[in-house]
């Protein structure tokens, strides 16, 4: 997550409602995604909910 804090909606777009916040430090379980959003859980408070894609990063560890 490159981003302090993602806003959880119900579903795409921002303009959904708002279920909780997402903090970089609170971690959280990827469940899928879309062109633009992910699906993602919270680990901290188990709030489920749509992310824009733009708020995190992408990284690969290759051995």
């Amino acid at each position: 997550m490159t981003a302090k804090s993602a806003r959880l909606h119900s579903r795409p777009p921002s303009s959904a409602p708002t279920l909780g916040v997402l903090y970089k430090n609170h971690g959280f379980k990827y469940h899928k995604d879309t062109k633009n959003w992910l699906l993602v859980t919270d680990k901290k408070t188990g709030v489920k909910g749509w992310a824009s894609k733009r708020l995190f990063s992408v990284k690969m560890c290759m051995n």
